[in-house]
């Protein structure tokens, strides 16, 4: 399952695994609060 997480570095969500270390996969910084993310509410509008 993904993990949503806000990077204050880049100013983007980016998405995680699960079991991944909190970091942005972009610039490596610490991640702040990281929440489950269903499947279909991962990407917004792409019905």
């Amino acid at each position: 399952m993904a993990l949503s997480s806000f990077c204050p570095t880049c100013q983007r969500t980016v998405f995680i695994e699960n079991d991944a270390t909190p970091v942005c996969p972009v610039c490596s910084s610490p991640l702040l609060e990281t929440v489950k993310v269903d499947g279909e509410d991962q990407v917004e509008g792409t019905k």
